[in-house]
């Protein structure tokens, strides 16, 4: 015997809805995965595309140690 048809103007079925699972697994599930819930891991940083700068200039004038303070002819 065939089931009985449906009339050609009848909606379809709507598809299931499927809830995402919002609950954490427990490590008590067989299927339990430790690293699915862990935060990822940041993607590796690509090599340094530029050069580095060169270092501080240093400083051209004489030198302070070498500068002695002389006398100057002031009041006496």
């Amino acid at each position: 015997m065939m089931p009985p048809r449906l009339p050609p103007d009848a909606p379809p079925e709507p598809p299931p809805i499927i809830l995402p699972d919002i609950e954490p697994d427990s490590p008590l599930d067989p299927n339990y995965d430790p690293d699915e819930d862990s935060p990822r891991m940041p993607p590796p940083t690509p090599d340094q595309p530029w050069r580095d700068p060169p270092p501080a200039a240093t400083h051209t004038g004489p030198s302070l140690k070498k500068l002695k303070i002389t006398e100057t002819d002031g009041p006496k």
